[in-house]
C-alpha cells in the first residue's frame, strides 16, 4: 500500500504531513507518490513543487532515505513549466524534483500521462538517459492505455532500454461510468486489468477511495463516477463490510490488496491521523473467499 502525498504542504500542513509519513512509516510502510506539480491547483498561492519540498525535508529530517522508495511524475503543467513529456522537459523536470526531494535519485519515476504530441522513442531515449547516469532507478506510465503501454514495451525491448515496471491509473471497487475521459485521467478497464495481468505489471491505484464518498456516505460523488450499477455494488460493498466488520474503505482497500492477477497497488492518503490509522488497518484485514466471492462475482 503506497501512500499518496498530493496536498502535502499545501492543504494539508507540513507539521501534519510529517505526522502522517512518520505514521505510516511506523506501520511498515515505504512507498510514497508524489508528482512535480502537485498541488499547485489547491490556491492562488500554490505553484507546485510543495509535496516534493515536504517530503525531502521529512527525509533529511528523518535521516531515512535510504528506508524508502520514492515516485515522483513528470508530464503535466503547472505554473512556469508547460504540458509535455519531451526530452528537455523530462531531464529539467527531474533536476527540480531530485533538488527538491534533496536526493540523489528517483526510485521510480512516471510519465504523469501519456504525451502524444510528442515521439514515443523521444521520450523513453530521455528516461533510459535518466537510468543510464543514475538519476532514476525505475519508470513507469500513468493515466495510459493498455495498447500504448504494448508499443512503449515493443520499442523497449528493440532498443534495448528499460521499459515501464507498472502503470498507474484510476481504480476503485465501483465500474466507472462509460469511457469519458477527464484529462489526463484514465480509468482502469477490464482491458487495463487485463494487460497488466498477461504482462505482469503491477497497477498502482489511485483514486481507490473515491476522495472520501465510500467513508461519508455520499451517494452523488460516488455515483457521479460510477457505471449504471453502482448503487447495487455499493450496498454489497456495504454487506461485505458488515459481515468483516469492516469499514468500506478498509473493505475496498483489502480487496485490491488481495488480487494476484494482477498485482493491485492501492494508494492511499489523508489529511488526519485517525483517517490513515483506518486504511492502514486494511493490511491485516483478510478476507475470506466467500466475501471475496460475493465482491467479485457481483455483476
Amino acid at each position: 500500500m503506497g501512500l499518496g502525498t498530493m496536498f502535502f504542504g499545501t492543504k494539508v500542513s507540513a507539521e501534519i504531513s510529517f505526522e502522517l509519513m512518520d505514521l505510516y512509516v511506523e506501520a511498515g510502510g515505504r512507498f510514497l507518490d508524489t508528482a512535480n506539480m502537485y498541488a499547485h491547483f489547491f490556491s492562488a498561492e500554490a505553484k507546485g513543487g510543495e509535496s516534493e519540498t515536504v517530503i525531502g525535508q521529512w527525509m533529511k529530517d528523518r535521516k531515512n532515505r535510504e528506508d524508502l522508495f520514492i515516485a515522483t511524475k513528470v508530464g503535466v503543467p503547472y505554473p512556469g513549466v508547460e504540458r509535455g513529456c519531451s526530452r528537455r522537459q523530462i531531464l529539467e523536470e527531474c533536476e527540480k524534483s531530485l533538488m527538491r526531494l534533496q536526493t540523489d535519485v528517483i526510485d521510480l519515476y512516471y510519465t504523469h500521462f501519456d504525451d502524444r504530441n510528442t515521439p514515443m522513442e523521444e521520450t523513453l531515449e530521455a528516461l533510459q538517459s535518466l537510468i543510464d547516469h543514475g538519476k532514476v532507478r525505475y519508470i513507469a506510465a500513468s493515466n495510459t492505455r493498455s495498447w500504448r503501454l504494448e508499443r512503449s514495451a515493443a520499442l523497449c525491448r528493440e532498443r534495448g532500454w528499460s521499459p515501464c515496471v507498472c502503470v498507474q491509473n484510476n481504480y476503485t471497487y465501483l465500474y466507472p461510468k462509460g469511457e469519458k475521459v477527464t484529462w489526463p485521467q484514465i480509468k482502469s478497464n477490464q482491458d487495463i486489468l487485463d494487460y497488466c495481468s498477461e504482462e505482469n505489471l503491477p497497477l498502482v491505484a489511485y483514486g481507490a477511495l473515491r476522495k472520501g464518498g465510500y467513508a461519508n456516505g455520499d451517494l452523488d460523488k460516488i455515483l457521479t463516477y460510477a457505471g449504471p450499477n453502482g448503487i447495487s455494488r455499493l450496498q454489497t460493498l456495504q454487506q461485505v463490510a458488515r459481515k468483516a466488520e469492516a469499514t468500506p474503505n478498509q473493505v475496498v482497500l483489502a480487496w485490491m490488496l488481495h488480487s494476484t492477477s494482477p498485482t493491485i497497488i492501492p494508494l492511499v492518503t489523508a489529511s488526519r491521523p485517525d483517517q490513515l490509522r483506518e486504511s492502514l488497518a486494511a493490511v491485516g484485514l483478510t478476507l475470506p473467499p466467500d466475501l471475496l466471492d460475493q465482491l467479485n462475482s457481483h455483476p
